[in-house]
């Protein structure tokens, strides 16, 4: 059986803008392979779907009807390519046995965060071909996380000022005489993190005969979903986070309010960065309650935010990457047991590749599996996914166990020195493994 997989240094699969994806590609050929070139792709892709419905005109009965359509939106939001053998022209054979690429890919500094909702997702994978000409291809996929948490040192500084809304009305129905209300709402910034206290002031004076009956206050988050084939489209899905409500004013009356509202710690603050299918805002909604015949008075801080990293949580010596890390603790998992590899035909040894740093087994890493889990920024990373094998498995079922990590019937193996590290093998790629 011929096949590739991945194997991550990073045993949590969890990743930050500006990070090092470090890892290497093995590849196991049962014979002796033509290739184009061997390459990985790291890739970010956003996508969106629904059904919805479309009007058109009946041929049959010149009649206008209505009926059930697909929409999609999808963008591909980050592409990185790395050729790690051969070239884009020409092939070159690669000898049987099992050969080994090392790899490193830095992720930019302004992605998203991986995200999964009602609508759509937004996801990571790195993929591995071996491209044969005239042949099937073989790969492997990993899917991965990106937590990119909102760093307000690095957004504009008017962020942390006072910012101030206000609105008025003017009270006139059959049973009300006229007057005037106005409110304000005063809030000491714009710029907030989940667990945060925002003290905020409203303030309202009532000219008019009418009663404020009573104040409401709330927290809404608002997510847009977009697509864009074979129409464009937009979804929204709003989330109270915080409401509360407040004792009204009296005609010819006005008063202060000092109150506070708490964030929630648990909710999630997805990063949208660079993304066109997908979009969040937050609003203090205040509302003044007026009588039945007369319409309240409405006013929207629509220009909160909420991030992750408050502006002067950390040092300007500190990198965000580290940042990153800080705001979101990557759980450690256990080392995974080791992989035995079936043994070539006949107990000989497969000749080395003289392109690659051919060496024993090693324990496979976790992958992750992005369809049976939920993934938000602030959730804990998921560990292993599968990957699917481009060639079919040789009948043999020792080899099958074997290769997938069993432990029964492989006592003949030999068992296999720990790996050399990634700069291991880049300060010597030529030296043999297990050592002499």
């Amino acid at each position: 059986m011929s096949q590739v997989k991945i194997y991550l240094e990073n045993y949590s699969g969890v990743y930050y803008p500006g990070s090092e994806i470090r890892g290497r590609l093995e590849c196991y050929f049962d014979d002796e392979v033509t290739v184009r070139g061997i390459k990985i792709r790291v890739k970010c892709k956003e996508h969106n779907s629904w059904h919805g419905t479309e009007s058109y005109t009946d041929p049959s009965d010149d009649k206008t009807k209505t009926r059930t359509i697909h929409l999609t939106g999808d963008n591909t939001v980050l592409f990185i390519e790395q050729m790690l053998h051969g070239s884009t022209s020409g092939t070159t054979e690669l000898s049987r046995g099992r050969h080994v690429y090392p790899f490193s890919v830095n992720l930019s500094h302004d992605i998203p965060s991986t995200f999964k909702g009602p609508h759509g997702h937004i996801s990571y994978k790195i993929k591995a071909i071996v491209d044969r000409p005239m042949r099937t291809d073989y790969e492997d996929e990993f899917i991965f996380i990106v937590q990119a948490p909102i760093d307000f040192n690095h957004m504009s500084r008017d962020l942390q000022d006072v910012s101030t809304y206000s609105d008025e009305k003017t009270v006139c129905c059959w049973c009300c005489k006229g007057g005037n209300i106005t409110m304000e709402v005063e809030l000491p910034k714009t710029a907030f993190v989940p667990g945060e206290t925002i003290p905020f002031k409203i303030s309202i004076c009532n000219l008019s005969n009418s009663n404020v009956e009573k104040v409401k206050v709330k927290l809404v988050k608002t997510t847009t979903y977009k697509v864009t084939s074979p129409k464009h489209e937009s979804k929204t899905d709003e989330e109270n986070l915080v409401s509360f409500s407040e004792h009204g004013v009296g005609a010819h009356g006005e008063y202060t309010y000092n109150l506070e509202l708490q964030i929630p710690g648990y909710i999630d603050v997805p990063n949208f960065t660079k993304c066109e299918l997908f979009k969040v805002s937050y609003e203090l909604e205040v509302s003044a309650e007026m009588p039945s015949c007369t319409m309240d008075l409405d006013i929207n801080a629509w220009d909160i935010k909420i991030g992750h990293i408050q502006c002067g949580n950390y040092g300007t010596g500190d990198s965000a990457v580290n940042s990153a890390a800080a705001a979101y603790p990557t759980p450690a998992y256990p080392p995974a047991p080791g992989v035995v590899y079936p043994p070539a035909p006949g107990g000989g040894v497969y000749p080395p590749s003289p392109n690659a740093y051919v060496h024993g087994g090693l324990p496979p890493y976790p992958t992750n599996d992005f369809d049976k889990k939920p993934i938000s920024p602030l959730g804990p990373p998921s560990a292993p996914s599968s990957s699917i094998a481009s060639a079919p498995m040789e009948d043999n079922p020792k080899a099958r166990e074997a290769a997938s990590g069993g432990t029964s019937g492989v006592a003949g193996f030999v068992s296999e020195l720990p790996p050399p590290s990634y700069s291991q093998i880049q300060q010597n790629p030529s030296a043999p493994y297990p050592p002499q």
